[in-house]
């Protein structure tokens, strides 16, 4: 499966090691790679605006934006059942096919998303011939840590429902039916999004993936509580070449969080901004110029 984007023709959606994933069309001649992990729910078409503002910074780079969920985007049948585990296992395979395939002088730029740097965290140690060809790392907003104070209690509970996730896949797939000026009401009612990203939030809606944005949950909350080993281990290996983005008023990461975090890995550079944790969703120059004005984009 593969298939141009609109008005995006530098890109292209592509099925890899069964992730959906955008990427660039000049990955086997680009020196650098920009890979990104996205975090949950990663509807990447959210992200073609960052990476069209990476494209006109960095012309000569590819740039390849991995979604979280394993389930691949034309699947007919909906499959909500997976793991955090499942999903480091998948990636692993998805770097084991980047190296593999990008020429071996190819370096990488690493960018990671929420729940996207838990995983980068572990499948770095897994792959360190990837680790050593990574030249810079920048996990945005990382959803790293005591994350059961931080999801709400009403989706905490109902993530232990296990009718919930059909009826989810079945609202999805209904929603993706309905006409663009319907669903645009239905989804300022219900969520921040941008009015003019409603059609191409219709149009990347993947009932496997809502699904699983709620059965995430029951691993998130159990899995991610203080840093693993792996977490720990792979910070402070990497913590010459890595920035990470903390959101002042982010819920995954509050003030006692960020503080704990300078503590521990007093060589990363942290930076802390006010956009929002969800900064796709309207606030992606602000992210960007952000960035550079932080001097992490060079």
């Amino acid at each position: 499966m593969e298939f141009k984007l609109e008005n995006h023709p530098f890109l292209h959606y592509t099925n890899i090691c069964g992730q959906t994933c955008i990427q660039s069309n000049n990955y086997l001649s680009a020196p650098r790679c920009i890979l990104f992990f996205t975090g949950n729910p990663s509807l990447l078409a959210f992200y073609i605006d960052f990476c069209e503002m990476l494209h006109e910074k960095y012309p000569e780079d590819s740039i390849l934006v991995v979604s979280l969920h394993s389930t691949p985007m034309n699947n007919v049948f909906p499959s909500w059942k997976t793991s955090l585990f499942e999903v480091i296992k998948v990636k692993l395979n998805l770097i084991d096919w980047v190296l593999r395939e990008l020429p071996p002088t190819t370096h990488f730029l690493l960018l990671t998303h929420s729940l996207g740097a838990f995983v980068a965290l572990h499948t770095l140690p897994q792959r360190p011939e990837l680790e050593c060809r990574v030249d810079q790392i920048i996990h945005l907003f990382p959803a790293i840590r005591d994350l059961k104070h931080s999801i709400d209690l009403t989706v905490r509970l109902l993530a232990r429902i296990t009718l919930i996730y059909p009826l989810i896949s079945m609202t999805t797939y209904l929603l993706k039916l309905l006409p663009l000026f319907i669903f645009t009401l239905f989804i300022q009612i219900v969520s921040t999004t941008p009015p003019h990203q409603a059609k191409m939030m219709q149009q990347d809606l993947n009932p496997h993936h809502i699904a699983q944005v709620a059965y995430f949950t029951l691993d998130e909350e159990e899995i991610i509580t203080d840093h693993d080993k792996q977490t720990q281990e792979c910070l402070l290996k990497t913590s010459n070449k890595t920035t990470v983005v903390f959101g002042q008023f982010d819920k995954y990461t509050p003030l006692w969080i960020r503080n704990e975090f300078k503590e521990r890995y007093p060589d990363v550079r942290v930076i802390e901004t006010t956009i929002k944790h969800a900064f796709v969703l309207g606030k992606s120059k602000e992210m960007f110029d952000f960035l550079k004005q932080s001097n992490v984009l060079l």
